[in-house]
């Protein structure tokens, strides 16, 4: 592990970061922590001052928010294979859409052949429409345990 302290380098991986607006608009110094993997963590010295900064809480708060969101949807897991197709494509798939029956069996733990005919089932019942080969794009997905969303 290795402190950085280097004016230049600290303002290039706060331009970097997402969250660059935020940390611009504050008037703290910052260091930057090595660690051996090559990450690099931006650490404040005046802590009582970002805890006084809403703009940084409000930050901290969306992003835990969306930590726990995920975590929430994963670690409600759906009881049977139609369910869980449906919640991967609700949660893993760019905009609902899933795209590759290979490589979507693959995370869903079973054959393209068993995917295929969920995904078909989905469709003769309103569920999935079918966009082009191996590409399926979700219309609505309903839950026996958490209801339509």
């Amino acid at each position: 592990m290795e402190k950085i302290y280097d004016k230049k380098k600290i303002a290039d991986c706060i331009a970097g970061s997402r969250y660059h607006e935020v940390l611009d608009s504050l008037d703290i110094d910052f260091y930057l922590i090595k660690y051996e993997k090559g990450e690099l963590v931006s650490s404040p010295f005046q802590r009582d001052l970002l805890l006084s900064n809403s703009r940084f809480l409000e930050l901290v708060c969306r992003s835990l928010s969306a930590k726990i969101g995920a975590m929430t949807t994963i670690d409600a897991a759906p009881s049977s294979l139609t369910e869980r197709v449906l919640s991967y494509m609700k949660y893993k798939c760019a905009d609902e859409t899933l795209k590759g029956i290979e490589k979507a069996a693959f995370h869903l733990h079973c054959s393209a052949r068993q995917l295929q005919r969920i995904l078909n089932q989905c469709e003769t019942d309103g569920l999935v429409k079918k966009m082009g080969k191996g590409t399926y794009g979700l219309l609505k997905f309903e839950s026996p345990e958490i209801g339509q969303f």
